[in-house]
C-alpha cells in the first residue's frame, strides 16, 4: 500500500502544482497570484525526492531552486501584506490631510508627511529672505506668518498654506521676506533635494503635489 503511495504522490503533487500554476495567469491580484506560487512550487517538492538515489545530489538542487522561489514569493507576500495594512494618521496628520491634502491616497499622503519635519519656529524669526534660494519648502500647520512684498504689503498665511511654493517650483530666487508672525506657530519643514528626490521617484505623486501647491 505504501509503495502504491509513493509511486502516485509525486506525480500527482506534480499536476497539482502545474495547475497551480496555471492557476496565476488568471489572477489579477498580485498577492493571490504569489500564494498560488508559493503553494505550487511546495507542491513540486515531492517529485524532486528519490528514496532510492540516496547519495544523488542531483535531485536536491531542484529542491534548492525551488526552495529559493518559495522564499523570494512569500517574502514579496509580506510586502504586500504590510502594504494593505490600514494607514492610521496622527490628528496633525489627519487635520492636514483634510485641509490641504484630501486628493492624495491616503499611505502617500503619510510618506510625504514624514518627508518632513515639524518645527516650531520663535516669533519674529526670518524664515526666509527675498532675493535667496531656498532650501526648505514649509506648510503652516498652525499659527501665522508674514509675508513682506516688495511693495511694503503684508500678507498673512495661516493654516494649510505653502511657505516659499513658488521659489520650490521655478527654481527661482524668494521675492519676498517671509517672517513668523507669533510664539505658537508651527510648521511642516521638507528639505528641498530630499523632497524633490522622494517626488522624482512618483511622476503621478509629483504631479498631484504640484496641483496641491499651485491650488
Amino acid at each position: 500500500m505504501s509503495g502504491i503511495i509513493e509511486g502516485i504522490l509525486p506525480p500527482a503533487m506534480f499536476t497539482i502544482g502545474y495547475a497551480l500554476f496555471v492557476a496565476c495567469f488568471f489572477c489579477r491580484d498580485m498577492l493571490y497570484l504569489r500564494a498560488l506560487a508559493v503553494v505550487g512550487q511546495i507542491a513540486l517538492i515531492p517529485y524532486y525526492i528519490d528514496p532510492s538515489a540516496q547519495f544523488d545530489w542531483g535531485p536536491y538542487v531542484g529542491i534548492l531552486c525551488t526552495a529559493i522561489l518559495v522564499c523570494v514569493n512569500f517574502f514579496y507576500i509580506c510586502v504586500l501584506l504590510a502594504e494593505r495594512r490600514p494607514v492610521r494618521l496622527t490628528p496633525v496628520e489627519q487635520s492636514m490631510y483634510d485641509a490641504v491634502f484630501s486628493s492624495l491616497p491616503l499611505r502617500a499622503y503619510r510618506n510625504l508627511f514624514r518627508l518632513g519635519d515639524i518645527t516650531r519656529p520663535e516669533g519674529g524669526e526670518l524664515l526666509i529672505r527675498r532675493g535667496t534660494n531656498i532650501d526648505n519648502l514649509y506648510l503652516v500647520i498652525d499659527g501665522e506668518v508674514e509675508v513682506v512684498l516688495d511693495s511694503g504689503v503684508i500678507k498673512g498665511l495661516t493654516k494649510g498654506s505653502f511657505i516659499g511654493e513658488l521659489s520650490f517650483i521655478t527654481g527661482q530666487t524668494t521675492s519676498a521676506d517671509v517672517r513668523v508672525k507669533g510664539p505658537q506657530t508651527t510648521l511642516l519643514s521638507w528639505e528641498k533635494e530630499k523632497l524633490v528626490g522622494s517626488l522624482d521617484n512618483d511622476r503621478v505623486l509629483s504631479n498631484a503635489f504640484d496641483l496641491i501647491i499651485n491650488t
